[in-house]
């Protein structure tokens, strides 16, 4: 319930459009009641052969009627996606900029199937809160009170016996059915999430798994996970079925206590029998409020489910702290780290102790440590994507606590070890440093970082697409491209992880000179396990 009130405090600003969206539902139900009840009324008048302009204005009434349900069916469609299209667009970039302060380490432990299916599957599921909870609720409730108003204007009877199997199809019956679908729909989220993540471990490592013989087990991991999620949806539609049964049950028990009650009164004496078929066939139509409400209260399991992920998701507490009033600063000199601790869990040994550091312009920093030693640790620290414990990191005489992640990143250019090149032209990727970089910028930074002769020989150029994770370009090519984006950036201070580990002896020299030449007048924080390419005024080691 809490999830549904935060979904419904999101759509606040939309709910001009989600009142329209109700009320042209609402309408168009009240226009298949009007056309049922005015032919009825037609044909049995008709029946008794009255003079002709007795008959014009239920004509026209029929008329009215088909017409206008028609449009107004339009609209309830037209304007309830785009409520809910809206609604669900500000979800996502609302959910993205919830996820932004996470990274990289409050994502660490998340795996990367499971953030897409929150990001895509999951907030599409919420559709359906919108258009198939909420507004057939709202349409069922308003089609009630009015169509018995309209019944018990002919007779208590009639509305009475109405009331009674309306409500047994619009509320009792989708309680059951909720009750019953709820947990398939809270289970089918789960097992799309665990197969979309079982999906991207198959295809990111299809290569390892032919290589070492375990496809076939992932294989088999996906075929059962598609397996039980099969059976939930085959258990979800089965629980569909037997409530759209229901509901058409009782709508024809509706109808033949309307036709009982109309039959007693007509002979009676009590009512014209011209208004049978109207009281009847008024009754039967108003049934179709009530049709969507067991399908649309069934989904709440997999809403509430989705609803629940998204929001634990973009409730977990950044690793960094952001000031409110946060502070900028000229220059980044001089970078000083005073007596940094750091672990990641209380109770774990710390990852870093007692670290100083004293950085200023053109300043170069060799740090060496083994694997585990800290070193992706001590950058994040220095990128403000974790806060120490204790002890401060500085900038300018300004403690990091007191500055936004962006104004310390800013003044930082990072060459990884594996830099991320996206799917997309390798003018995207470059731009992706400086969004307003020209084409003669772009070519400067690539002759600097010794790519120019290559891309020359391209056709595309700057065009040429990359493929996902920069396929197509060798480990080499990538390493430049990745300095070429850092020139981009021109700031003071960079930060390069392993540049050279995994090179061939060839590249790792065209990188290393690269660098040597580019990076002569920059303050540089070199980290490694092996030696400096760099005559280094300061050597930090981490220990295990």
């Amino acid at each position: 319930m809490r999830a549904q009130l935060r979904l419904l405090a999101m759509a606040l600003p939309y709910l001009r459009w989600m009142l329209l969206a109700a009320l042209s539902g609402l309408f168009t139900v009240l226009a298949g009641v009007g056309l049922m009840a005015t032919s009825a009324f037609l044909i049995s008048k008709a029946a008794l052969h009255p003079e002709t302009y007795l008959l014009m204005l239920p004509v026209t009434g029929v008329r009215f009627f088909g017409l206008s349900r028609g449009l107004f069916r339009y609209g309830e469609r037209l304007l309830g996606h785009e409520a809910t299209f809206r609604i669900l667009s500000r979800l996502r970039v609302w959910l993205f900029a919830s996820i932004v302060p996470l990274a990289p380490a409050g994502l660490f432990a998340r795996h990367s199937g499971d953030l897409l299916a929150r990001l895509t599957r999951d907030v599409q599921t919420l559709e359906n809160y919108f258009v198939r909870v909420l507004a057939p609720t709202f349409v069922a409730l308003g089609t009630f009170l009015l169509i018995f108003i309209y019944l018990y204007g002919f007779d208590p009877a009639f509305g009475y016996s109405f009331a009674i199997f309306f409500l047994l199809a619009g509320a009792g019956w989708p309680l059951l059915a909720m009750w019953w679908g709820t947990p398939a729909g809270r289970e089918r989220v789960l097992l799309q999430a665990d197969l979309k993540r079982h999906a991207v471990d198959l295809s990111r490592g299809l290569a390892e798994l032919l290589i070492y013989g375990g496809a076939r087990v992932r294989a088999a991991a996906i075929e059962e996970v598609s397996r039980v999620l099969r059976r939930a949806e085959l258990r979800q539609g089965f629980i569909e079925g037997a409530a759209e049964g229901g509901t058409l049950l009782l709508a024809h028990a509706a109808l033949l206590a309307a036709l009982l009650i109309g039959v007693v009164k007509v002979s009676a004496g009590a009512m014209d029998g011209v208004y049978l078929g109207v009281a009847a066939l008024a009754t039967l139509s108003a049934f179709e409020a009530a049709f969507a409400l067991p399908q649309a209260w069934q989904t709440l399991g997999a809403v509430q489910a989705a609803a629940g992920r998204i929001f634990e998701l973009a409730d977990s507490v950044p690793p960094v702290s952001q000031p409110k009033r946060a502070k900028t600063i000229a220059g980044p000199f001089p970078l000083r780290l005073e007596g940094v601790y750091f672990r990641y869990a209380q109770g774990d040994r710390w990852i870093l102790r007692d670290l100083s550091l004293s950085l200023d312009r053109g300043d170069k920093v060799r740090v060496l440590g083994e694997s585990g030693a800290g070193k992706t640790t001590f950058t994040w620290l220095l990128l403000k994507f974790l806060d120490p414990q204790r002890g401060r990191i500085t900038m300018a005489g300004v403690d990091y606590q007191e500055m936004s992640g962006e104004e310390v990143r800013r003044h930082f250019a990072v060459v990884d070890q594996r830099p991320h090149l996206f799917a997309g032209t390798l003018r995207q990727n470059l731009q992706i440093a400086k969004p307003e970089a020209d084409d003669e910028e772009l070519w400067r930074a690539l002759r600097a970082a010794e790519l120019e002769g290559w891309l020359r020989s391209i056709p595309e150029g700057l065009d040429a697409v990359l493929g996902e994770g920069g396929r197509g370009l060798s480990g080499g090519q990538a390493r430049r491209l990745a300095i070429a984006r850092a020139l981009l950036k021109e700031a003071p201070i960079w930060i390069l992880d392993e540049p050279t580990e995994g090179l061939d002896p060839l590249n790792a020299r065209l990188v290393e000179r690269t660098l040597s030449l580019l990076l002569e007048d920059k303050a540089v924080i070199f980290i490694s396990h092996q030696s400096s390419i760099f005559t280094t005024q300061q050597v930090l080691r981490l220990q295990t």
